[in-house]
């Protein structure tokens, strides 16, 4: 018996889901000990609406559970219901959110593996599934705890689709099927290609075309379209709206987007063959003309896969079938409208790469039956046990990206340099582990690469009329700036604390925030009188926060006020030859705030002058303790340490 017909005959389905457990086991394991990282604080560790069941409903009906700082833009009640189920054993450890991806997509791998069984070998079937498992492209939708309506959506997408290649259902299949597909739409909006894939489906294959005006195919589609129209209606109850979100990040007319969606779509194509470097973040330009050379490449690649897929028509249905199935399945990521800034995204590959998945196992396996020479055979297989052995070793590397947000985002800046935003993200994560010198260079960076950069110095003014498309930048921006100024305060690095503050104050003149830190800054710098006028007009800005807050601070600046007066008519009194009322004078500024060293120092300087050395000596003895650093005091001390 040749080998291949001993794996038809090994390749069971529970055997080929033991396998692919295994190998995703091993690609993915790095990922399973990796923490929370990016929207991960946003959606699980940080967001308190996951920590109950009893919120379940509350996802469904409103969409501000999505995100633990605002309202999301997004319905994906079922996204959120998942995280609360997990959070009941799991809690704030991301092990369990890891599991749970990496479960999912080795089910996905399954099904797909039973999807194509009836139309392909077993052999075909399973180095198909196999493929799915490890391409390097799966990474960031498995390994990544928010990509989880990518790797859970493919698998109720897989479900419904085995169920609907079935010929015969019983009344039973109508409700499931349509439960699951609504569900795979509340989980990801990219679950409504399904009923074209099925069309598809139904149109191409010869045998079920003789059923498809039947009434009893209908009832499918029927089932399919209540439980778009549940959705919709859900969606529109909870958003406001139907398809397009308030604020489009990439404006343009109906031509250019289509235009730009066949541009991407050839970039997505390419990637399947040349997996482009790990990042969470590609820049997107859009297409401005029809004559940019972007747009030849777009039609030679587009081109050739469509002459592909004619071959395919002639020799294999089903291979056609899954060469449409790459195009369909990208059709809801080319709707730039519904998108955010990321366009081109690794985790949008996940449901399109089935199709790619199929075209590779196919290709692999007629190469190998047409060589006829047993040494080219065996070089064949070593070649392609290679290139999977490779995807694997790719994807088991590039979890380590995903490991903790300092390792995702340097990788993201290292792929991509101009990616702004993930500049603003480093720096702040440097900020959280105390890294301030790395923090402050992130920032910096930031302020060189922002788009209304001049010259080295932010024109702030400039960035407060950003508006449309371009507020991301401007909140960004600001975020950016008031880390950095935090950074600096924190180093002691107060006068470039204080800059900052004062030209973000300059755009935000009623922010009671940056008013409270510009004020702490001149505290810092001693200067008492402007620290005061801060902290006044902070708490008259919000004083439900502020007034009690800065009600110890400004009494303490009126204290150092208090003892800044007394210093200085001590120094008239001195002036005067009054010694003993410059003597009151200071020891009243002592009992104001006894923790300053500037009374001790003038006291040292008038019993010096009137004489009395000991009395001198304390007295510089108690200024050098308070301000131990200050050279003056030390010179002082050990000067009058030497005199008898």
């Amino acid at each position: 018996m040749r080998m291949a017909d001993k794996l038809e005959k090994w390749l069971t389905a529970w055997k080929v889901l033991l396998a692919l457990g295994v190998i995703a086991g091993v690609c993915y394991a790095p990922a399973l000990f990796g923490g929370f990282v990016y929207d991960d604080h946003l959606q699980v560790s940080n967001n308190p609406s996951i920590r109950t069941v009893l919120n379940f409903p509350e996802f469904f009906r409103h969409p501000s559970g999505y995100y633990s700082q605002s309202p999301a833009s997004y319905y994906r009640p079922v996204h959120m219901a998942v995280y609360s189920l997990v959070y009941l054993v799991f809690k704030d450890n991301p092990l369990g959110y890891h599991l749970l991806n990496v479960l999912l997509a080795i089910f996905a791998s399954w099904l797909l593996f039973l999807i194509l069984q009836p139309w392909f070998s077993r052999l075909q079937a399973g180095l198909a599934a196999l493929i799915f498992t490890v391409l390097p492209a799966h990474v960031e939708a498995v390994a990544w705890i928010a990509a989880l309506p990518e790797v859970l959506g493919a698998l109720l997408i897989f479900w419904v689709f085995k169920m609907h290649q079935q010929e015969h259902w019983d009344s039973p299949a109508y409700g499931l099927a349509g439960m699951v597909f609504l569900l795979a739409l509340l989980t990801r909006e990219h679950a409504l290609v399904l009923p074209l894939l099925a069309m598809l489906l139904d149109a191409l294959d010869s045998r079920r075309h003789e059923n498809f005006v039947r009434w009893r195919l209908y009832w499918r589609y029927g089932v399919y379209a209540l439980a778009i129209a549940i959705y919709f209606w859900l969606r529109f109850q909870t958003l406001g709206y139907w398809v397009t979100r308030p604020e489009a990040k990439y404006p343009m007319s109906g031509e250019m987007m289509f235009v730009n969606a066949a541009w991407l779509l050839a970039q997505y194509l390419w990637a399947f063959l040349f997996p482009p470097p790990g990042s969470a973040f590609h820049v997107f330009t859009p297409v401005a003309s029809l004559w940019e050379i972007r747009m030849a490449w777009t039609a030679l690649t587009l081109t050739a896969y469509g002459g592909v897929a004619a071959w395919l028509y002639k020799r294999n249905m089903y291979l056609f079938f899954f060469s449409l199935w790459i195009p369909a399945a990208f059709l809801p990521f080319m709707y730039f409208p519904a998108l955010g800034e990321n366009l081109m995204v690794d985790r949008y590959m996940f449901l399109p790469s089935a199709g790619a998945a199929v075209l590779f196992s196919a290709a692999g396996i007629a190469a190998y039956r047409r060589l006829t020479r047993p040494l080219l055979k065996k070089a064949a297989l070593l070649l392609g046990a290679g290139i999977i052995i490779f995807w694997a070793g790719l994807s088991f590397a590039r979890c380590f990206y995903w490991f903790d947000d300092v390792s995702l985002y340097r990788k993201t800046i290292a792929s991509d340099p101009h990616a702004y935003h993930f500049y603003n993200l480093l720096a702040q994560a440097y900020y959280q582990q105390g890294d301030w010198q790395q923090a402050e260079e992130n920032f910096q960076a930031l302020d060189r690469l922002f788009p209304g950069k001049k010259t080295e110095t932010v024109d702030y003014a400039d960035v407060a009329q950003l508006s449309g498309s371009h507020r991301h930048y401007k909140k960004a921006f600001f975020e950016a700036q008031i880390k950095m100024a935090a950074v600096c305060f924190h180093r002691e690095n107060y006068d470039r604390a204080l800059e900052i503050y004062e030209k973000l104050l300059a755009v935000r003149p009623l922010d009671a925030e940056l008013h409270y830190y510009a004020g702490s800054c001149q505290q810092k710098l001693g200067r008492e009188a402007k620290a005061r006028n801060y902290f006044q007009k902070a708490a008259q800005l919000n004083p439900s926060v502020y007034a009690q807050e800065i009600q110890p601070v400004a009494e303490q600046v009126e204290i150092q006020a208090e003892v800044e007066r007394l210093c200085t008519l001590a120094r008239e009194y001195v002036r005067e030859q009054k010694y003993t009322d410059a003597v009151q004078t200071l020891h009243q500024a002592i009992g104001l705030d006894p923790g300053q060293a500037k009374p001790y120092h003038f006291l040292f300087n008038v019993y010096w002058l009137h004489g009395e050395k000991g009395k001198a000596r304390e007295a510089i003895y108690q200024a050098l303790q308070r301000d131990p650093q200050n050279a003056l005091y030390r010179y002082n001390y050990e000067a009058l340490q030497k005199k008898p």
